[in-house]
């Protein structure tokens, strides 16, 4: 459709599925979307005549509709994040991506760890890492084209169709994920380049990884970076240098570095507990749909691979829940895929915390 054929059709489709009652968390949708509204992060709410106005006539502005994500959160409660679709709209289908990212991977802090051992050799120093998250942080880096980063949604005291600006990226654009990553990708080659700090960042995750010599310097250095540029890291989401961290699921623990020179790595607290809980569900209910199997696969490729040593051991019962994330479509949990996610089951908990000992990998 063209631009103001669809901006019709979106505001007529949120307005009947809110009247239908289908549309999920209208509520927690429009506060939320108020809440960045009243922290600078977006503008409106507008009706559609607004931003022809704003934008230059109907055809010059597209729309995506806001919808609600679930997320189980490490306690059990859901949280619901905002998402917009631009699937549907065609934004995504419009845009083509000329490169792609590289993310950091969970191992990153004993990666360190043997760089700094390799170079500084036995002694009297340790291993420590902090964590640090940048607030808001899609919303902080400015749109070059607001008029396509437009969204619709119900307001639930009237069921009428309204439109925000988001001033930052959005979340559900393809492009989105390329152009954010850029600003971290570049602060963490200066940060090691020009200021000397042992970094890496997953997104908008940051780990610093030093040794305790360091005294924690580098980590201050990120957070006064980020607050020089206008990008301040979230405080409440600041874990400061320790001998013992979680970085993406995997909780680092150098207590026993300093004697031994070993890195121990182990799945955060809660995480084995709640795939468990996700594979025996699935055995229960007699079937897998194909995301929850590809998600599962996901995190237990994860698990098994990097904070655990077992990944060679249930690599074939993976390959059923492998199979099972292709179909497209719910997958009965039958025959070997049951034996396989029984074994897994039976066999994850017994697997030992993966140990990396560094003065034996380098006599080897």
């Amino acid at each position: 459709m063209a631009n103001a054929a669809w901006n019709a059709y979106t505001a007529r489709r949120v307005q009947r599925l809110f009247r239908a009652g289908t549309a999920r968390h209208t509520d927690v949708l429009w506060s939320k979307t108020i809440e960045e509204r009243d922290a600078g992060l977006c503008r409106g709410p507008y009706l559609a005549a607004q931003l022809d106005a704003t934008f230059g006539g109907p055809d010059a502005w597209r729309c995506m509709e806001r919808f609600a994500v679930e997320q189980e959160r490490p306690d059990g409660t859901l949280k619901v994040s905002l998402c917009d679709n631009a699937a549907r709209s065609r934004h995504n289908g419009a845009t083509s991506l000329g490169e792609t990212i590289r993310c950091e991977t969970a191992d990153f802090p004993a990666r360190a760890a043997a760089l700094f051992y390799r170079e500084l050799g036995e002694g009297a120093w340790s291993m420590c890492l902090g964590t640090d998250d940048i607030s808001n942080a899609y919303r902080r880096l400015g749109c070059r084209t607001p008029q396509f980063s437009v969204v619709a949604l119900p307001d639930p005291s009237s069921g009428e169709a309204r439109f925000f600006v988001v001033s930052g990226l959005a979340f559900g654009l393809k492009a989105s994920v390329n152009q954010f990553n850029r600003v971290p990708a570049l602060l963490i080659a200066f940060a090691r380049a020009r200021l000397g700090v042992c970094c890496s960042a997953y997104f908008d995750d940051y780990c610093t990884c030093e040794p305790s010599f360091a005294r924690a310097s580098g980590q201050e250095l990120i957070v006064r970076l980020h607050q020089v540029l206008g990008l301040p890291l979230a405080p409440e989401k600041h874990v400061s240098m320790s001998p013992s961290a979680v970085f993406l699921g995997v909780l680092h623990d150098f207590s026993r570095f300093a004697e031994e020179r070993v890195v121990l790595m182990r799945p955060k607290p809660g995480r084995m507990k709640r795939v468990i809980s996700r594979l025996r569900r699935a055995l229960d209910e007699g079937s897998v749909p194909h995301g929850e199997a590809a998600s599962l696969r996901g995190k237990l490729q994860f698990l098994l691979s990097t904070a655990m040593f077992g990944g060679r051991l249930v690599k074939a019962a993976l390959h059923g829940l492998s199979r099972a994330g292709r179909l497209g479509r719910a997958s009965p949990v039958v025959g070997s895929l049951a034996a396989a996610l029984a074994f897994i089951i039976t066999v994850l908990p017994l697997l030992p915390t993966r140990t990396i000992r560094l003065r034996t990998l380098a006599r080897a």
